[in-house]
């Protein structure tokens, strides 16, 4: 018997609902030893309210979710699907140095993103028949998930070679696009166009940057949008001209 072991909830597959598994830790949003410090950690940076119960209920969600891939590699081959993403590429890592009977343990990257739903069947078999790696294959490729650096945003620099940034590293990358805007720029679409240069950070994420700028007076929220605050203080100097 073989599983299908996806690290995205957003990938549409062919195959059939209970021979897939999945697992999405987020450890691209920073790793962590004490489970109960890392979902903090997410609350934190995906702005959202603390909650004990909240976190107990991921907590459990993630192990039920080890435990049925143990339980998998137990019975049979387990393949498991990464595209070009830290936090595909960091589950799997933690996957291959935390369980057992990884002989039975495939592993199959593909170059692009898997969430192509229009034409996910087509993908799925076009893709299946490329080779995968044999466990003496990725072993050599993969490194110990335990070196990763702990407590940082990561980022994937080339194949299975994470970079530690702090969170404020991406904000030039917010900045950038404004300073491209001659006027007020709509959050929701700058969070977009971060989003698509980016996706392996959530949504939330990019908001709470935004809110961290404004708070420290980088940008200002204006009625229109968002503008840098060197833009928007030239603006009031014309306007009382």
């Amino acid at each position: 018997m073989e599983k299908q072991l996806f690290f995205t909830n957003n990938v549409q597959t062919h195959h059939k609902k209970e021979d897939v598994l999945l697992y999405e830790p987020h450890w691209q949003l920073g790793i962590l030893d004490n489970e109960r410090e890392r979902m903090k950690r997410l609350e934190r940076i995906l702005g959202v309210e603390s909650s004990r119960s909240e976190q107990d209920l991921i907590m459990q969600l993630q192990q039920r979710q080890r435990n049925a891939i143990q339980e998998a590699l137990d019975h049979g081959v387990v393949t498991a699907w990464v595209g070009p993403s830290a936090a595909e590429e960091l589950a799997f890592m933690e996957i291959a140095e935390t369980m057992t009977n990884l002989d039975q343990l495939r592993l199959r990257v593909v170059s692009g993103p898997l969430q192509l739903r229009e034409r996910a069947a087509e993908l799925f078999r076009a893709l299946e028949k490329q080779e995968s790696y044999s466990s003496s294959e990725w072993q050599e490729l993969v490194p110990r998930f335990s070196k990763v650096e702990k407590g940082f945003i990561m980022e994937r620099a080339e194949l299975f070679k994470p970079i530690a940034r702090e969170e404020t590293y991406f904000d030039a990358e917010l900045l950038a696009i404004l300073s491209f805007q001659s006027g007020p720029m709509p959050q929701a679409k700058l969070v977009a166009e971060a989003y698509a240069k980016r996706p392996d950070l959530p949504v939330p994420f990019y908001l709470q940057r935004l809110k961290a700028l404004v708070a420290n007076n980088t940008i200002h929220l204006t009625t229109e949008g968002l503008l840098l605050n060197d833009r928007f203080e030239s603006t009031n100097e014309r306007s009382l001209q």
